[in-house]
């Protein structure tokens, strides 16, 4: 009776022992294949996290759901933080016929959506749910025909989804569906932190950017500080527009307030017929030392007129337009900065205009001390030129009124010079009552007396050449004198 006893122990001792080692064998095979997962988690893990660029991200994310689960079209979709929509950012496909193109989902409602972390789509209450979430829900199960979805989520916020086809169904056990899920999380966050990274090396650029701009516009201050020619001024920022700041249309204007009117001294791409804008209408703000910004293309014409419009190659963009001006008792206009258009970049950024302020208030009291300067200049040494021109004026009209003839004799000195002077004056200053001294070369008589032509012939040297011209024959007016004298 003791050793059947003993036999019926030994034998229960036997098959617990077998069941426990069966039991801890596959415990052990368990651990064994979530070791394995791990490491295999880990090491995908570690490959994305070498990756900055998004697209080997997803790409490596992938082909790692699609490896891991034999699913054999697997796709990505991400949530876009601007759009708020879920764009297909990826897929793998082991069949080459399966081409998608550019494709998103559209949220159904604003903020939460609800998506359950593991999806059978072949229930039609769990189809439904996904239905519901978008707008566009059905073009999913036609353009990507999923079996399974996994969430990507932070906290509760739906961040992304993964959709696997019909063969993921032999790996249904629940340790598959949180691998997937663990890689998808380690996914986004290495997406996120490859588009943070991206992010920011956009905004390097863009300071380097500006830091070179800034840097420009520092060694053009110094540069227009030493110039004393308001032409020079205007060339400097003329070329300043056009190679720093990419200004494919504008112009720089001077004003003049006796005829109310902006005088274009420089362009870009402007075909050069017209001259003057006038200062009316939407533009008079600008005497007010107010900047002008139109954004939309249509309303530049509330500005300026088309003739003025269609004088550049192409349609502006939108406007620009920096008064340059200083504040005395009241504002005083110079002149405006005027852009309209770029090359590249929007034309009202902050940082263009105030690129283009800082130009206009930097040569503003430099025009203005240039024009005090040259209008000193006049009163010690007299413009003889525009003297004469408005003597000129006068005279043709008295030639007119009292029938007179009235002479240009011109003489101009063809030899080597070696004095500062007119080497004219000093034989002619005194036998001529209208006599103009231009420059060291040129000498300029009004006369009614043909006698003075055979005077000016007899005191004039042999490299002084002498021309007359009159009144009524070779000319009309004081345009048409002076296109003479230029040629």
């Amino acid at each position: 009776m003791d050793i059947h006893q003993d036999n019926n122990e030994l034998i229960n001792k036997i098959n617990h022992y077998e069941k426990m080692i069966k039991r801890l064998t596959k415990e052990n095979e368990f651990l064994d294949r979530k070791i394995g997962n791990m490491v295999f988690i880990y090491g995908e893990i570690g490959k994305m996290f070498e990756e900055l660029s998004k697209d080997k991200i997803t790409e490596l994310a992938l082909k790692c759901f699609s490896e891991f689960t034999e699913s054999e079209f697997t796709t990505l979709f991400l949530k876009d933080e601007i759009t708020r929509n879920f764009d297909l950012v990826s897929y793998q496909c082991k069949n080459e016929q399966e081409i998608l193109h550019q494709f998103s989902l559209y949220p159904s409602q604003e903020g939460f959506l609800y998506m359950p972390t593991y999806v059978d789509v072949s229930e039609d209450s769990q189809r439904d749910i996904i239905k519901n979430q978008f707008y566009n829900g059905n073009d999913l199960f036609v353009k990507v025909r999923p079996r399974y979805i996994i969430a990507i989520k932070s906290g509760n916020s739906l961040r992304g989804f993964i959709t696997f086809d019909e063969n993921f169904g032999a790996h249904q056990e629940k340790e598959i569906f949180q691998i997937i899920e663990s890689l998808g999380k380690a996914m986004y966050v290495v997406f996120n932190t490859a588009s943070n990274f991206a992010k920011i090396e956009t905004q390097k650029n863009t300071l380097k950017i500006k830091l070179k701009k800034m840097m420009d516009l520092s060694a053009l201050a110094k540069i227009v500080n030493s110039v004393t020619s308001i032409d020079t001024v205007i060339s400097l920022i003329a070329s300043a527009l056009k190679v720093s700041y990419n200004s494919e249309l504008a112009f720089i204007a001077l004003y003049d307030s006796d005829k109310m009117v902006l005088n274009i001294e420089a362009s870009i791409n402007m075909k050069g017929v017209v001259k003057e804008i006038p200062m009316k209408g939407a533009l008079l703000p600008l005497l007010l030392g107010e900047k002008i910004i139109v954004v939309e293309e249509h309303k530049v014409s509330n500005l300026f007129e088309d003739m003025f419009i269609q004088e550049f190659i192409k349609a502006p963009s939108g406007a620009c337009i920096i008064p340059i001006y200083i504040e005395e008792y009241d504002t005083n206009l110079i002149g405006a900065i005027g852009v309209l258009g770029l090359e590249k970049g929007i034309l009202a950024a902050e940082e263009h205009v105030m690129a283009f302020e800082f130009m206009a208030n930097h040569i503003a009291p430099i025009i203005y001390h240039i024009k005090r300067v040259e209008k000193i200049k006049e009163e010690y040494h007299p413009n003889y030129y525009h003297a004469f021109l408005e003597a000129l004026k006068s005279n043709i009209v008295g030639a007119d009124i009292f029938s007179l003839e009235l002479y240009v004799i011109w003489v101009s000195y063809n030899g080597k010079l070696e004095l500062h002077d007119n080497p004219f004056k000093m034989r002619a200053q005194d036998q001529f009552r209208d006599i103009y001294f231009v420059d060291n070369q040129n000498t300029l008589i009004l006369t009614t007396d043909y006698e003075d032509i055979e005077l000016v012939d007899h005191i004039s040297s042999k490299e002084e050449t002498v021309v007359a011209y009159k009144c009524k024959k070779d000319f009309n007016s004081v345009e048409e004198f002076v296109e003479l004298f230029r040629t």
